[in-house]
Parts: structure tokens; C-alpha cells; sequence
């Protein structure tokens, strides 16, 4: 049986496909499974990986977004099958020749780790992230060594929290953390990276690999973007912080990132107005969260801030 359970993800994102699953048939390590998640796609995607690509296992749902499908997609493959780990890809990447065999050398090396991620580059071949950080005083994550040229070397960074295009987690830790949070998109990869880390795991991104990620495989308006990042930002931080870090906290998080938001909008009433829908819903949910208080300890939130705090 394969050890790795590469998972690729797809919302209508035909023009992407040859050049992913390409990629993975390029790969030198030769230790995994493609699956194809097909998340309600009405382009003709599916039925063309169905025909060119008899290797790949197809599997597809209705829309139900990037966590929902991985979460369905993994719960179908468990019924069949047990991976060491699962491979979350975007369909709007590519994977370099050597990406799964780095991933499980770096698995094998660091025992500790419960993520390993390559290099994010974008089509320019700059590099948008080696793994993340976070500043918690303005509550904004951002990539580690972002704009720079990549050039591939051989080191491993530890980091607070793993991109979501190409995010290879072991499944021990999958299963403990309860799978991908239950967003439709955005600051899931944040959140079960933060879940990792308050686990004790660490989260290791390597510039021995890369994977390209050209972005927009599954667009959303900026607008409705920009409000659920919002809302998801609120959430990430309610399920992973105990009460009282959450509520402490809760002022910078809502007033002073809106403060800044409306000053770099420059009154766009859209943007505006779809960053206040956010916030309510993200508070809405947040205060009606009570079942999450006895679960977060507040030994686990601090291990939480220690380990953001050392990796900015």
C-alpha cells in the first residue's frame, strides 16, 4: 500500500489539470495514491481526468468547498484504505520533481513533525511563503521570506502555520485535530495548523522543494473574499484559544484590524460593508461557541502564543 495519499482538489479548474497531474506523474518518489476531489465542477474537468488520466482515483461531490470536500473525500478513502499521510493540493499547482520524496525525508527525519510543506513560489518563480508567520498584534498572517527569488537549498524552517495548496499532513494528526475546520474556505490551513501546534507537532516548510501555486483555481468576489476571511479570522482564533486569551485579545482582532482595514480601503463602501458583515458573523459565532471553552486548555493556548511568538 502507498504510504503518501495525494489529494487533489478541484472546483472548475479545467485549464490547471494537465500541468498538476503531470507533475505528480513526474514525481521521483513513487510512494503514493492520487485521488481526484471534485468539489461540484460544471466545466468539463472531471469527465476529461476520468479520460486521460485512468491512473488517478476520481471521486466527486457537490460543492461543499475546500474543507468539506477534503473532510468527505478522506472519510471515503479511510473505508478502503490507511495512508501515513495525506497530501492536500490545490488543482492549480504544480508540484516539483521531488516534492513527495523531500516531504517523507523530512517526515522520516523530524519526528516531532505533524505538517511538512515545500516552498510556495508563484508562476515568476518568486517565493510567496516557506511556511508562515503571524504578527498576533495586528492579526495578519504573511509567508515567510514572501517576494524574494527562490533558489533551492536544503533548509528546514520550523513555522506557525502551513499554506493550504500544498499541505502534507500526517493522518494520526488529521484525525486527532477532527479533520479541516468546517469553513468553506479561507483560514482553514491557519487553524489546522494552529491545532497541530497546540498538539506539541511542529510544522516544518523545506526550500529543498517547491510547489508552484498559480492562484484562482477557485476564485471568490473580493467582496465576499474579503467577508469571510473575516469571519474565519474570529473563528480560527475562538477554536483555538482559551476564553480568556479569546476575549483578552478580542479588541485588536475586531476594532484596531478594522481601524487599519478602513484606512487602506480608502472608503470603498463595498469593501467596507463586507468586512462589517464579517465581523458580526465571526462574533455571532464566537459567543455562541460553548462548547469549545472546556475543550481549550490554557496550557495549550499558551504552548499556542509561544510557539507564534517565536516565529516571527
Amino acid at each position: 500500500m502507498s504510504n503518501v495519499a495525494v489529494l487533489v482538489i478541484n472546483h472548475n479548474g479545467a485549464k490547471y489539470v494537465d500541468g498538476c497531474l503531470k507533475s505528480l506523474n513526474k514525481q521521483t518518489g513513487n510512494d503514493f495514491k492520487t485521488y481526484f476531489f471534485d468539489s461540484g465542477s460544471t466545466d468539463n474537468s472531471l469527465e476529461y481526468v476520468k479520460s486521460k488520466y485512468p491512473e488517478v482515483e476520481v471521486l466527486s461531490f457537490p460543492n461543499l468547498g475546500y474543507t468539506g470536500t477534503y473532510n468527505k473525500g478522506i472519510e471515503v478513502i479511510n473505508k478502503k484504505s490507511k495512508y501515513d499521510t495525506y497530501l492536500l493540493l490545490n488543482i492549480d499547482t504544480i508540484l516539483d520533481h521531488e516534492a513527495i520524496k523531500e516531504i517523507n525525508r523530512i517526515f522520516f527525519m523530524k519526528k516531532d513533525a505533524g505538517i511538512v510543506i515545500p516552498a510556495v513560489l508563484d508562476s515568476n518563480n518568486k517565493i510567496d511563503s516557506i511556511g508562515g508567520k503571524y504578527n498576533f498584534i495586528t492579526g495578519t498572517t504573511f509567508g515567510y521570506k514572501n517576494g524574494r527569488m527562490f533558489k533551492r537549498g536544503n533548509n528546514i524552517y520550523k513555522c506557525a502555520w502551513a499554506s493550504g495548496c500544498c499541505m502534507a499532513i500526517k493522518r494520526e494528526v488529521f484525525e486527532a485535530v477532527g479533520g479541516l475546520d468546517d469553513y468553506f474556505m479561507f483560514y482553514e490551513d491557519v487553524s489546522i495548523s494552529w491545532k497541530t501546534l497546540r498538539l506539541g507537532y511542529e510544522i516544518y516548510a523545506t526550500n529543498s522543494t517547491y510547489v508552484i501555486h498559480y492562484g484562482g483555481g477557485s476564485k471568490s468576489p473580493k467582496a465576499k473574499a474579503i467577508e469571510m476571511c473575516e469571519t474565519n479570522r474570529i473563528r480560527a482564533y475562538r477554536r483555538n484559544f482559551n476564553p480568556i486569551i479569546f476575549y483578552s485579545y478580542l479588541p485588536f482582532l475586531t476594532v484596531f484590524r478594522s481601524a487599519l482595514f478602513f484606512y487602506n480601503t480608502k472608503g470603498d463602501t463595498e469593501l467596507i460593508k463586507a468586512k462589517m458583515r464579517g465581523l458580526v458573523s465571526g462574533l455571532k459565532y464566537a459567543f455562541r461557541l460553548k462548547e469549545y471553552d472546556q475543550e481549550i486548555s490554557m496550557k495549550s493556548s499558551i504552548r499556542l502564543l509561544k510557539r507564534i511568538f517565536e516565529f516571527r
